[in-house]
C-alpha cells in the first residue's frame, strides 16, 4: 500500500494527528495521534487493502519491544536526509570563531524565556563546551545545507559561498540572519546532544536507522523562532516546523519545549 494512500486512510479515520508514518514492514504501520494531550504511538496492520488497529496484546508487546525506544517517548519516525559528499579533512577549525560563536549562542539562548523556563538560565553556558570545534568551509554545488553539527566530532560547520568565504569575518555572521540562524540551529543540536547519539528528539538505533530526524529538525527550528531567528527556511523544514507548531497548539508552549529534555514525559 502506498504511503500517500496510508496517510489518506488515517486522516479519514479522523482520529490521527499525523506527522510521519513509519512503515515497520509490509504488514505493520506505526502512526501518531494525540490522546488527552498526550502524544501516543498507534500500530495498524494492513489487511485486504485496509488498515486495522492492532488490538492483540501479544502483537502489541512485540511491536513495542522491537520499535518503541524508551529514550525518546515522542514520535518515532524514520526520515532519510539527502546524502552528500563531504570531506571533513577540508575543515579548518578556528578557535577565535569558536569562542565568538559560543558567547553568541549563550547570549541568545539565555535571553529566550520559553527556553530558560524549561532548561534553566545557565543551561546554555554549562553545555556550550559540547561544541568543541567551529569550522567554516566552502559550500560546494552538491551541498544544499548551510550548516552541520557532527555529534561524533562535536563540531559545528558553516558552509559559505566562495566569494563570501574570501572576505569572511565575525561581523558577517552578526549582520546576516541566515548565518546567525544556522549557527544557533546547529548549537541547539549540540546543547541537546544525547548520550545515545543523536540530539533532542533524534535517536540512532542498533541498525543505524535514524528515528525522529524530521520532528527533531522541526523542534530545533521551533526553538529558533522563539529566539527570534529562522524566518527564512526551506519548504521541507517549514513542514517540520509546522508539525511542531501543531503540537504546541495542542499541549502548550512549555510542554512542547520539554520534549527535548532527557526526562520522562508523555509516556
Amino acid at each position: 500500500m502506498e504511503v500517500e494512500k496510508i496517510k489518506e486512510i488515517l486522516k479519514n479515520k479522523n482520529e490521527m494527528f499525523i506527522f510521519e508514518i513509519n512503515l515497520i514492514s509490509k504488514k505493520f504501520i506505526q502512526a501518531i495521534r494525540l490522546e488527552r494531550n498526550k502524544v501516543k504511538i498507534i500500530y495498524y496492520e494492513e489487511k485486504e487493502d485496509n488498515l486495522i488497529k492492532v488490538e492483540n496484546e501479544n502483537t502489541l508487546n512485540y511491536l513495542k519491544n522491537q520499535y518503541e525506544l524508551k529514550a525518546s517517548p515522542i514520535i518515532y519516525a524514520k526520515y532519510n536526509s539527502d546524502n552528500y559528499e563531504y570531506n571533513e579533512s577540508d575543515d579548518e577549525p578556528d578557535e577565535e570563531l569558536k569562542e565568538w560563536v559560543q558567547n553568541y549562542v549563550i547570549d541568545v539562548l539565555s535571553e529566550c524565556e520559553p527556553f530558560t523556563n524549561v532548561f534553566g538560565k545557565s543551561f546554555a553556558r554549562h553545555n556550550i563546551k559540547k561544541i568543541k570545534k567551529v569550522c567554516i568551509t566552502e559550500k560546494k554545488k552538491e551541498i544544499t545545507i548551510c550548516g552541520r553539527y557532527d555529534s561524533k566530532e562535536e563540531s559545528v560547520t558553516l558552509f559559505l559561498e566562495p566569494e563570501i568565504l574570501e572576505e569572511f569575518s565575525y561581523m558577517y555572521i552578526e549582520d546576516n540572519d541566515e548565518c546567525r540562524s544556522t549557527i544557533v540551529h546547529e548549537a541547539i543540536h549540540a546543547l541537546l546532544k544525547r548520550n545515545l547519539n543523536g540530539t533532542g528528539l533524534l535517536v540512532l538505533i542498533k541498525s543505524n536507522d535514524e528515528i525522529g530526524r524530521a520532528i527533531n529538525e522541526g523542534y530545533t527550528e521551533w526553538i529558533l523562532r522563539k529566539v527570534g531567528l529562522g524566518e527564512d527556511i526551506s519548504d521541507l523544514y517549514e513542514i517540520f516546523l509546522n508539525d511542531v507548531q501543531k503540537i504546541e497548539l495542542a499541549i502548550g508552549e512549555q510542554n512542547t519545549m520539554k520534549l527535548g529534555k532527557r526526562t520522562k514525559y508523555f509516556v
